[in-house]
């Protein structure tokens, strides 16, 4: 039986407990805690999990490396304390 694509490859180095590389918006902000517009603003003020942009200026997506989050975390980077 073969097992189904990771979409987003796979990463045990960084956290066994994650199996992706990078989340969408999204995905990120349900695991740090906040909306995905509370993510998008920390990234654009610089506050948050640093975003890596991919795409045009109208058509960019931004999507959040597992470390970056991870790094996140562990500093202990708390909703409250990131200045929402």
């Amino acid at each position: 039986m073969r097992n189904p694509p990771r979409l987003h490859g796979s990463s045990s180095r960084d956290n066994p407990s994650r199996t992706r590389r990078t989340y969408t918006a999204r995905e990120a902000a349900e695991i740090v805690g906040v909306t995905p517009d509370t993510l998008r603003e920390w990234n654009i003020r610089g506050i948050g999990p640093r975003g890596i942009k991919q795409g045009t200026t109208q058509q960019a997506r931004v999507y959040y490396p597992a470390a970056e989050i991870d790094r996140w975390i562990q500093h202990g980077a708390a909703p409250e304390s990131a200045g929402t």
